[in-house]
């Protein structure tokens, strides 16, 4: 399933199978990828687990940062980010 959650002003895309009462398995990509690059490997995995896979800021349907904001990421910050919309993701209201 598609889906969005607005993180931080920006709209994040994720897909998400499987049983939302089951554990938690977060599929994170590298660059320059997104989250369908795992299509092919999720099956497996969708009986025992809530399989959920973000595309990362500025990477396929997410949304790209300003360029102002852009200019001033880092490593640690998108770490940060990542850590933030994850748990957003995780715990609060989803919407497609």
């Amino acid at each position: 399933m598609n889906l969005a959650a607005e993180i931080s002003g920006l709209r994040i895309h994720f897909r998400e199978f499987g049983d939302p009462s089951l554990p938690a398995l977060l599929m994170l990509h590298g660059s320059p990828a997104h989250a369908y690059t795992f299509d092919h490997i999720i099956e497996p995995f969708i009986d025992s687990f809530r399989v959920v896979a973000p595309t990362m800021r500025g990477h396929g349907d997410s949304a790209w940062a300003d360029p102002e904001t852009y200019r001033k990421f880092s490593t640690s910050s998108s770490g940060r980010l990542t850590g933030h919309y994850t748990h957003r993701i995780f715990t609060e209201t989803r919407y497609g």
